[in-house]
């Protein structure tokens, strides 16, 4: 192999870690994404690497950088490895290390990172994967979320978030059941619009009340919607359904009353009061979803 020699490169991401700011670290090479190599005992994958990357991905410092694999094996191949970083480099391509190339080693030696800026949602005890107490990952450590000062909108990022449509309801004081450990006191300040809670303003609350009693809960719309876009209010406007991590339409030649009702329900917004065909609120951008429901108003999704 080659000296160690600097090497331009398109730029890294994270990879299967929750977060843009945790993952798998992967890099971009002669048209290719692949993964770095850390099984090297002379130079292992350790936090000033790390800490490029995070500074690199905007999102603070390297709070640890697993190694062996830790976020699973990636599939492309080695681009580099025995990186050495000092730590104060602007991206991972200014770091030095062995000659960038495609590798055929094993992907058990792959290197991760977790950045300071890590914040990972769950929802758990709820009645379904997309309903429940939130709880979300800080680094490393898992807490709860004061309710206080949380809303639709920073639900509808969590639902966004996790692919389970849209958020319907912010329950309170802890419907879900009150958790362990650390209370969180954090004000998020969503538009509603953002991907990832790591996209909202982030204040630091010190709201005194705050306990296990105030744990923030979440219900979603479901891992396939529906949601309803463009209307005057979040319960009028075009409906879409998500399939997969697709949101289309529905074609109003299948789509009558009864129909109309279980969606309003499902998004606990009442009963319908009309059904205005013809792209009244605009036309969808994704798929038409050619699926025919036959619901009879009593089911509840």
């Amino acid at each position: 192999m080659a000296g160690s020699k600097r090497i331009r490169t398109a730029g890294a991401l994270l990879v299967n870690g929750g977060s843009r700011c945790a993952g798998r670290v992967e890099v971009h090479y002669r048209g290719q994404w692949g993964t770095v190599f850390d099984d090297d005992w002379d130079n292992l994958w350790d936090l000033p690497d790390a800490t490029v990357v995070c500074r690199e991905l905007g999102c603070g410092t390297a709070v640890s950088a697993p190694r062996r694999a830790h976020f699973g094996e990636g599939s492309g191949p080695i681009v580099t490895l025995s990186v050495k970083c000092s730590g104060t480099e602007a991206a991972l391509r200014d770091c030095k290390s062995e000659q960038w190339d495609h590798y055929p080693y094993p992907h058990s030696s792959d290197a991760g990172v977790i950045c300071s800026d890590h914040r990972y949602p769950r929802l758990t005890y709820g009645d379904s994967p997309c309903s429940g107490r939130l709880e979300i990952q800080y680094v490393e450590t898992w807490g709860t979320v004061c309710d206080l000062d949380w809303d639709l909108k920073d639900a509808n990022v969590v639902c966004s978030q996790l692919q389970c449509g849209v958020a319907v309801s912010v329950p309170r004081y802890a419907h879900f059941g009150e958790g362990t450990g650390l209370v969180r006191t954090d004000i998020f300040e969503c538009t509603g619009n953002e991907s990832s809670l790591l996209d909202c303003r982030l204040f630091q609350g010190t709201q005194q009340e705050c306990s296990h009693r105030n744990d923030a809960s979440v219900i979603c719309s479901g891992q396939n919607g529906p949601r309803l876009v463009d209307g005057t209010n979040r319960c009028s406007g075009r409906v879409e359904v998500l399939h997969g991590d697709q949101w289309g339409t529905l074609c109003d030649m299948y789509f009558d009353l009864e129909d109309a009702n279980v969606v309003c329900e499902h998004l606990q917004c009442g009963t319908v009061t009309s059904i205005p065909g013809g792209a009244h609120f605009g036309k969808g951008a994704g798929p038409v979803w050619k699926e025919s429901y036959r619901c009879r108003r009593n089911e509840t999704r």
